[in-house]
């Protein structure tokens, strides 16, 4: 651990006694976990962003595109840097996972412009997270995902030329406050066909039933 790391990690430490003996509000540890990812995030320290995350995530952060305290701008800073993907994919693979009673794994064939629907149940206040990834001999192939709700709108996504990443695959995150039953959407946009494994985690703690 180097020296730069340890001091930010001693002084969330600090503070996270402090707040404690004064019986503070646990938003101020979130607040100084916030702090501290935003240096590491500028300064481009990848570990130190990633622990200030997990910390925040802990104390009530979450990945929710339209939470006050959500923390994917963040999330996404941490990918874009050098060892920042293996980093952001052990954050999500922590969190709550939000799907119930459906498969943890669907393996595909994907000819050009072909699309494979599947539906999924997503259990309220968790973290749904879905990754596609290509086998090896899928050149050309151009996977994008998209989550939709029961009337067809697009809950999240990750498609196009920006964020659809040929050789790969695609992964998507969603947070939901609600149970729902939503369709995934998986399309080959690419110029040639794709062998495609989805992965979508299970929930560990739905109480959500048939949400209907």
């Amino acid at each position: 651990m180097n020296t730069t790391r340890t001091g930010l990690l001693r002084i969330i430490l600090a503070l996270s006694v402090l707040t404690s003996g004064l019986q503070a509000a646990a938003s101020d540890l979130r607040d100084a976990a916030w702090v501290s990812a935003q240096w590491a995030l500028t300064e481009g320290k990848a570990q130190a962003l990633a622990d200030s995350l997990t910390l925040y995530l802990r104390e009530g952060g979450t990945l929710a595109q339209d939470d006050p305290f959500s923390a994917a701008s963040l999330l996404d800073g941490l990918r874009a840097m050098p060892e920042g993907e293996a980093l952001a994919q052990s954050i999500i693979a922590t969190q709550s996972r939000g799907q119930f009673g459906g498969a943890p794994r669907i393996d595909i064939v994907l000819a050009q412009e072909a699309t494979h629907l599947a539906p999924l149940k997503l259990a309220a206040d968790e973290i749904t997270w879905i990754e596609a990834r290509l086998w090896r001999g899928s050149d050309g192939a151009d996977i994008d995902l998209e989550l939709l709700d029961g009337e067809g709108n697009i809950l999240a996504a990750d498609i196009g030329e920006t964020t659809g990443t040929e050789g790969s695959g695609a992964l998507l995150q969603l947070h939901t406050d609600v149970c729902l039953k939503a369709t995934l959407r998986v399309t080959n946009a690419g110029a040639g066909p794709g062998r495609v494994a989805i992965l979508i985690p299970q929930s560990a703690r739905s109480v959500c039933g048939d949400p209907g």
